[in-house]
């Protein structure tokens, strides 16, 4: 087994490549592919970070309404999942939260109009010669869903690498692949500090989102509220359900994307039910 961790994504992100049944991967093999791996997340981060003025997002938010920006096939994929995603669930799930965001001071304030309060993610087309175009002023944070996705490019590099077992952790999204049940371990809403076995798995990713350390950053756990497309359109602000969220989700991006939809709209919410099943997901609370 070879792991390493390399800090990325605003967390440490950690790959592990474990060894096939028959014997472990040479480490002249393993090395490559997974400094191929942490080359493919850093490249997602570069692409969509919304503190970057040089990336797709920091493009588009500094380019005037109407105007075609391109951006990156990974970054185009993103913003469809995002926009599928944004659609199955009413609004629910929507990036263009990252205005509050700025105006609570959890995001800094990129270039270009502040974005009016009714804005929404429906303010941008997307068109198929991977360029975007925003009908009106709208900032965009791809962060509830991007990091998942660079989960899922670096398992796809290593697959590519010829890796047959192990696992990407960027944070609380993790990927896991090889014939072996793996333990999945989340840490405790009441103790961070603790972990506890969520399960086992073998192929598939669980994402988990919580408010662990919000007092660290000044925002009480109890008085923090999590902001969505509800906000923007001059509603409550709709408060953490659950001290913790995990989704095992085929792939990253669903799971990530799906804790923030557990969240705001309730386990038990038509919405949730209808999404985790189309996703092939399931949630767990605590």
């Amino acid at each position: 087994m070879l792991k390493r961790a390399r800090p990325l994504l605003g967390t440490i992100v950690e790959i592990r490549v474990d060894g096939a049944p028959e014997g472990p991967i040479p480490a002249r093999l393993a090395e490559p592919a997974v400094a191929s791996a942490f080359e493919s997340i850093a490249y997602v981060d570069k692409l969509m970070s919304f503190h970057r003025h040089d990336s797709d997002l920091g493009r588009l938010h500094a380019a005037e309404p109407g105007q075609r920006v391109s951006v990156h096939p990974w970054t185009m994929h993103v913003l469809r999942q995002a926009f599928r995603m944004f659609e199955l669930t009413s609004g629910t799930f929507d990036p263009s939260v990252a205005a509050a965001l700025v105006a609570d001071g959890l995001l800094p304030a990129p270039a270009g109009p502040r974005p009016a309060t009714s804005t929404t993610f429906d303010s941008i087309v997307l068109h198929s010669d991977c360029t975007v175009v925003r009908k009106e002023a709208v900032w965009l944070d791809l962060g509830g869903i991007a990091k998942g996705f660079a989960v899922d490019v670096a398992v796809g590099a290593l697959r590519d690498a010829g890796v047959r077992a192990g696992a990407v952790s960027a944070g609380g999204d993790l990927r896991v692949f090889g014939d072996t049940d793996q333990p999945i371990f989340v840490r405790s809403p009441q103790r961070p500090a603790e972990t506890h076995l969520l399960g086992a798995l073998n192929r598939g990713a669980v994402a988990t989102s919580s408010a662990y350390f919000l007092d660290s950053f000044g925002h009480s756990a109890g008085k923090y509220a999590i902001v969505s497309g509800a906000r923007l359109r001059g509603q409550a602000p709709k408060t953490p359900r659950y001290p913790s969220v995990s989704v095992i989700a085929p792939r990253c991006i669903w799971a990530d994307a799906l804790t923030k939809v557990v969240t705001l709209a309730g386990i038990e919410s038509p919405i949730t039910i209808k999404a985790l099943s189309l996703y092939h997901a399931q949630a767990v609370v605590s």
